[in-house]
């Protein structure tokens, strides 16, 4: 059940329609594993804290840079040099005392993949490499979990949602999604930030039950016009 500090905390959200006090409590019951905690892991994870979540896992093996702060806003100058996911666990904590925070200061690879991400029920693709997608779709595939995509290109944003062994990130994107996937060509931190939410809203919306999702579809961005196109496979 919630306690009264947490129907106060989720009051605005437990009174939609669509969420209620029984999505509220499956919000709470729920898990999910965040790989990669950069700019898109960055703008998820608040979020999914101050969504309800009762269980976040935080997978990255990287330092933070000073390169990483326009776009990675949980991070500081004085964080230089420092393990990204015992970081960002530290500065949610106080802010959200009822999540439970589980950093693994690891890479994801085939050896790890099913030992970390069994344990939780969605797993959220926040990575800047095709390589690690692929790592996910196939552990996710084993483990029959759900996993939400994500990607940056310059101006161009992909969400999508897998549920099934049939449509899978390989069968979409063979030859990788992106023509580069780190942000070494330019990108801007809002841009980041904006396909990171849309990603914790769909988390949101899949652990809440609500039927209308990206499950099996591709959502593609344009940020420069505001182009949204959705596609189903």
């Amino acid at each position: 059940m919630l306690d009264l500090e947490e129907l106060l905390v989720y009051s605005k959200q437990i009174c939609l329609p669509d969420i209620t006090l029984e999505g509220q409590l499956k919000l709470k019951k729920s898990s999910v594993a965040i790989v990669g905690v950069g700019g898109l892991g960055c703008a998820i994870l608040p979020y999914l804290a101050a969504a309800g979540i009762g269980r976040i896992g935080l997978i990255d093996h990287d330092h933070i840079e000073l390169s990483n702060l326009a776009r990675q806003l949980l991070f500081q100058n004085s964080d230089a040099g420092k393990p990204k996911v015992a970081i960002a666990a530290e500065r949610l904590s106080p802010s959200f005392p009822k999540v439970c925070f589980e950093p693994y200061f690891e890479c994801l690879n085939a050896e790890n993949a099913l030992s970390l991400l069994q344990p939780y029920d969605l797993i959220i693709d926040a990575t800047d490499n095709s390589a690690s997608r692929y790592c996910i779709d196939k552990a996710c595939e084993l483990l029959k979990k759900p996993w939400i995509y994500g990607s940056i290109h310059h101006w161009e944003g992909h969400v999508a949602l897998f549920t099934s062994k049939e449509n899978n990130y390989r069968s979409l994107f063979p030859n990788g999604s992106q023509e580069e996937q780190d942000c070494s060509g330019g990108v801007i931190g809002a841009f980041v930030g904006c396909v990171g939410m849309i990603q914790a809203i769909e988390t949101i919306k899949w652990l809440a039950e609500m039927p209308e999702t990206l499950a099996n579809k591709l959502l593609i961005i344009n940020g420069k016009t505001w182009r949204f196109n959705t596609f189903e496979f």
